[in-house]
C-alpha cells in the first residue's frame, strides 16, 4: 500500500472509531477522560490512546468498531486488522533508503527490524507509535505515532530509561518490554514532552529551566497540596516526590518535592515564569525563593551514561 494513502485511511478510521466509541459508550469515555487528566495531566492524544486502552467488559472500542462496522471497503479493513495486532515500539531508524523500508532497532527488544514509513523520519530520529503489518509488510503508523528528531532523540531515551527505573525501584524488577506493555500512557506522555520542547535557536541543544522554593511552612505547604486538584503525584523515589503542575488540563511543569525545598523543572523561561507566579501566589510565604538556574539536557544525560 502506497504510504500517503495508509496515513490517508488512518486519519480516516481514527476519527471513525474515536466518533464511534464516544457515541456508544459516553459514560465510560467520560470515566476514562477524568482518569486520564487527573493521572497524566493532559488529554493530547487521548483520542489515540483510548481506542485501544478503554475497555468496555473484554473488548476495546477498536475491537468493537470492527465488529459492527462491516460495511468498509478492503484497504480500511486491512488497516483495521493491521490495527487489531499492532505494537507500540520505540524504534531508532539506522538507515533510511529511498523507497525501501527503514532499518530501525527496537529500543524495547533490542530487535533490528524494517519498517515503511514514507518520509515521516530519517536516520537517527526516535520513532515512538504504533507498527503494524499488512500481507506480511510492516508499516510505522502515520497517525499513531511521533518523531522524535536526532538532537532531542537521547534526551526522550533519557526520559524513558528514568520512568522505568523509578517504576522498577518502586514495583520491583520487570523486563523494559514487561513494563512497556503494561504502560502504554507513558509513550503517549513521551509524545507529550516532545511537542512541548522548546529547543533554542541554535538547535544544538535543549535546556530544561528550573527554579528552587525554600518550604518556609512544611504542614501547611502539605495541606495546600492535598487539597488542590492542580498538583498530581506522578512518581516517588528516594525521598523525593514529583508532582505534575497543571493549569485546568495544561501541563505547566514537573515538581519536585523535597524534605526542604521544592524545584520547578520547565521547558523553556516563558513556562517557569508562569509556573513560579501560580506557585507564589498559592502558597505565598509557605515558600521562599531561592534561584534558578538552567540545565543543559544533553550534557546531564552524557555524563550518566
Amino acid at each position: 500500500m502506497e504510504y500517503h494513502k495508509l496515513i490517508e485511511i488512518e486519519e480516516k478510521l481514527l476519527d471513525d472509531v474515536y466518533v464511534y466509541g464516544a457515541m456508544a459508550a459516553k459514560e465510560e469515555m467520560a470515566d476514562f477522560q477524568r482518569l486520564y487528566a487527573r493521572n497524566i495531566g493532559s488529554l493530547s492524544g487521548f483520542d489515540k490512546w483510548s481506542i485501544f486502552n478503554v475497555r468496555l467488559g473484554k473488548h476495546s472500542l477498536l475491537e468493537l468498531y470492527v465488529d459492527v462496522n462491516k460495511d468498509v471497503t478492503e484497504d480500511e479493513k486491512d488497516v483495521l486488522e493491521g490495527w487489531l495486532h499492532s505494537e507500540i515500539k520505540v524504534c531508532e531508524a539506522i538507515d533510511v533508503p529511498l523507497e525501501k523500508p527503514a532499518v530501525c532497532n527496537d529500543i524495547i527488544s533490542g530487535q533490528k527490524i524494517e519498517l515503511f514509513c514514507g518520509n515521516i523520519f530519517k536516520k537517527s530520529d526516535i520513532f515512538i507509535g504504533r507498527v503494524f503489518s499488512i500481507d506480511g509488510v510492516f508499516y510505522a503508523s502515520g497517525i499513531l505515532s511521533a518523531v522524535v528528531d536526532r538532537k532531542i532523540a537521547e534526551t526522550v531515551k533519557g526520559k524513558l530509561r528514568e520512568a522505568y527505573e523509578s517504576y522498577c525501584n518502586i514495583k520491583g524488577y520487570v523486563s523494559f518490554k514487561n513494563y512497556a506493555e503494561k504502560n502504554h500512557w507513558i509513550f503517549y506522555k513521551m509524545i507529550e514532552i516532545v511537542e512541548n520542547m522548546d529547543p533554542k535557536q541554535d538547535e544544538r541543544t535543549i535546556e530544561v529551566h528550573s527554579a528552587v522554593y525554600l518550604i518556609a511552612d512544611r504542614k501547611a505547604f502539605e495541606e495546600k497540596m492535598i487539597n488542590s486538584d492542580s498538583f498530581i503525584l506522578d512518581d516517588r523515589d528516594k525521598g523525593v516526590e514529583y508532582h505534575l503542575l497543571l493549569e485546568g488540563s495544561e501541563l505547566l511543569c514537573e515538581m519536585e518535592v523535597h524534605k526542604d525545598r521544592i524545584v520547578l523543572n520547565c521547558n523553556s523561561k516563558d513556562e517557569l515564569d508562569k509556573s513560579r507566579g501560580k506557585i507564589e501566589s498559592f502558597f505565598e510565604e509557605d515558600v521562599v525563593f531561592s534561584k534558578t538556574y538552567v540545565k543543559d539536557v544533553e550534557k546531564l544525560l552524557k555524563q550518566e551514561d
